[in-house]
């Protein structure tokens, strides 16, 4: 839809037509070591900075796929925008044309630390697989809770072979530590998106109808799909995205989507368009489509003209993280998600941990 816009009405880029090139990212899990991930992901790269008249790259579906990439596209001067990857790590190398469009996990998991206090939920099972990125946002979630005086009840893996998330649920039901009366809600966070969905619906089907916190992978068409939408009641998760979108431009593009895909757009959706007008809007400050140029227009945008998207306004610091925006906690209530509560990013003393200060 973003191409489609800056090629049928506002005259491409610098006059020449966008097109387009959709790349696979390697397949990432838990189970693939990551020597592989960034072995695939270093081959990935170097292809993509060799195409001429390259404008920007657009993605990767995770932090270490992100992370891994970042140092290749800073290094060829290519502007990269990151629409998926969390860990604080991306925005922490000093990398001049690397820019984190979502919230870190220290900000995503201090949200909905918030949220749950706020809601009166206090208890919590924690479950997650044995990656960096669960290990960094569970992290940072427990840090948040006991700051706010909650507790974990109980913690455990998720995407282990030597223990099903069935048998995870029958420990939780059936052990005589704990019972789901215990527990106010779970926080579950795993690399793989489609283990997270098995969760939810293997949860539901036991008759397990605690909220069920997550991570921004939460609120996206695909966890929703393998999921299904009555096992989603009360999902939550975070998101740059309003799911109740309150500016004219965010209605406007919701309509479309909706027209379009027969579906709302979930985060995912409005982030992509956002990046593709991002770069479109660096070029037409800026007269060129010199990487290094395109970011330093970027950043200094948040002093004098800032640009605003879909998502709000995009605006960055010197190292490329998101700043001086808006996020929201989304909560899905069997039909569609619908924006709970916001936060302002960065958010302020009294929600943020002290020894969280990152």
């Amino acid at each position: 839809m973003a191409v489609a816009r800056v090629n049928d009405d506002l005259g491409g880029i610098l006059g020449r037509p966008v097109v387009l090139e959709l790349k696979a990212d390697p397949f990432i899990a838990e189970r693939k070591p990551l020597e592989q991930v960034v072995k695939a992901t270093l081959a990935l790269a170097e292809e993509i900075v060799a195409q001429r008249d390259l404008l920007a790259v657009i993605g990767h579906t995770g932090s270490d796929s992100a992370i891994t990439a970042s140092a290749v596209y800073d290094r060829n001067e290519v502007l990269y925008l990151s629409t998926h990857a969390t860990e604080t790590s991306l925005s922490n190398h000093d990398l001049d044309t690397v820019f984190a469009l979502v919230p870190n996990n220290a900000t995503n998991a201090q949200m909905l630390a918030q949220y749950a206090h706020l809601n009166g939920l206090k208890r919590f099972v924690l479950l997650s697989d044995k990656s960096e990125y669960a290990r960094e946002s569970t992290n940072f979630f427990i840090e948040a809770v006991t700051h706010s005086g909650g507790e974990i009840v109980y913690r455990s893996h998720l995407g282990d072979d030597k223990r099903s998330i069935g048998q995870v649920l029958l420990y939780i039901l059936d052990n005589s530590g704990f019972g789901p009366s215990d527990f106010d809600a779970f926080f579950v966070v795993t690399s793989d998106s489609l283990e997270t969905a098995r969760f939810i619906r293997q949860s539901r089907a036991l008759g397990l109808k605690s909220p069920i916190l997550g991570m921004e992978y939460i609120y996206s068409d695909s966890m929703v799909d393998a999921a299904g939408k009555d096992a989603m009641v009360d999902v939550v998760g975070v998101s740059l995205f309003d799911a109740e979108p309150a500016s004219d431009d965010a209605r406007e593009f919701a309509a479309d989507y909706t027209v379009n895909y027969d579906r709302p757009p979930d985060v995912e959706a409005a982030l992509g368009y956002d990046s593709v007008m991002l770069a479109y809007d660096a070029v037409a400050r800026k007269g060129n489509v010199n990487g290094l140029e395109l970011a330093d227009t970027i950043k200094l945008a948040r002093y004098n003209d800032p640009f605003v998207g879909v998502t709000g306004p995009l605006l960055f610091d010197t190292k490329g993280a998101i700043v001086d925006t808006n996020a929201y906690i989304v909560r899905h209530d069997g039909s569609d998600f619908h924006t709970v509560k916001s936060f302002s990013i960065p958010l302020s003393d009294d929600i943020v941990p002290r020894v969280g200060r990152r």
